[in-house]
């Protein structure tokens, strides 16, 4: 994916649930400007929106109130067996709770949205192993 010159990855992971869960990893900078960029990693599972669109304000999901942090057109090329076409642009609006919880609405122009939610993981809380075809 990549939006107004950043860049990030996103992984579908297949747990074997049928249940589609993503991990998104972005190298981020630092609060301030002496802090050392680190990688942001995060896991999404998808929640049901009941037809919901993403508000340009704050919005209640579950009894959570969620604030606007970003929202754009991100362009995106994908491998594999992820459900979207080869490459395209993704709509998106992200927004953040208090409890740092976050909310991502997605849609592939031209589909309906979809939304997730997501918490970072902390650094050394998973392992990945490429296993050879």
């Amino acid at each position: 994916m990549s939006w107004q010159g950043r860049q990030w990855i996103e992984y579908m992971l297949d747990d074997g649930s049928r249940r589609p869960v993503w991990l998104s990893v972005e190298v981020r900078q630092g609060l301030v400007s002496t802090d050392p960029p680190h990688l942001e990693v995060l896991l999404w599972t998808i929640v049901p929106t009941q037809g919901m669109i993403p508000a340009k304000s704050m919005l209640i999901m579950e009894g959570v109130e969620f604030f606007p942090i970003e929202r754009g057109t991100a362009a995106f090329r994908s491998e594999g067996e992820t459900g979207r076409p080869e490459r395209g642009l993704l709509d998106f609006a992200d927004y953040r709770a208090a409890d740092g919880r976050l909310l991502s609405f997605e849609r592939v122009q031209g589909e309906r949205w979809t939304a997730s939610y997501a918490q970072p993981l902390p650094p050394g809380s998973i392992t990945i192993v490429s296993r050879a075809a």
